[in-house]
């Protein structure tokens, strides 16, 4: 997959993620569940400029549509792109740590690096040792 679709799974899996949850936790059928994510570019400078997330969850009576909307539109994913994130980034030419660190408040640190060239899987570090 290239980043862009990467980022668009990571959109729908976390939308899909918040559907889910509403419907089990009402007990309410998962079976038929399905999210598309599409992404619309720009240019100047290049990126995805808009997003459409697609839930489709068929059976549900209007009450039970709007609170699977609600758990979407609370979606980590959803709302770091809404908000417009701080992005730093810096280059070294010192090595990484054997364990990625992650800086305080954060959720995980993802290495890429010996993977792109090996096909080894990115390596998640979450600052704890882990």
């Amino acid at each position: 997959m290239s980043p862009p679709e990467l980022l668009l799974a990571s959109l729908a899996a976390c939308a899909a993620y918040c559907a889910t949850q509403y419907l089990k936790t009402r007990m309410l059928s998962v079976e038929n569940l399905k999210v598309r994510v599409s992404a619309s570019k720009a240019r100047q400078p290049a990126r995805l400029a808009s997003f459409r997330i697609d839930v489709e969850a068929p059976g549900l009576d209007e009450r039970n549509e709007n609170g699977v909307l609600r758990a979407v539109k609370a979606c980590l994913i959803d709302n770091t792109l809404l908000g417009g994130p701080d992005i730093e980034i810096s280059v070294n030419a010192a090595a990484f740590p054997a364990v990625p660190q992650a800086s305080p408040g954060a959720i995980g640190t993802i290495v890429l690096g010996e993977s792109l060239q090996s096909g080894v899987e990115p390596r998640l570090g979450t600052g704890n040792g882990n």
